[in-house]
């Protein structure tokens, strides 16, 4: 199980600001701010491997 702060604006662990919930649904909660750090976190240890980028 996870706390997962329900209005993510609100800074803190009230507890009316928490849910529990198991690791799957806590994922699927917060799969679109997740993605940001995933995505960083990829092109990061792409570039450690010698991948090229280029800026558009």
């Amino acid at each position: 199980m996870s706390e997962n702060t329900a209005r993510r604006h609100i800074a803190g662990t009230n507890p009316a600001n928490l849910k529990a919930m198991c690791q799957s649904c806590h994922l699927h909660y917060d799969q679109d701010h997740h993605a940001h750090p995933r995505a960083v976190a990829r092109r990061t240890a792409l570039e450690a491997f010698g991948q090229l980028t280029f800026e558009m």
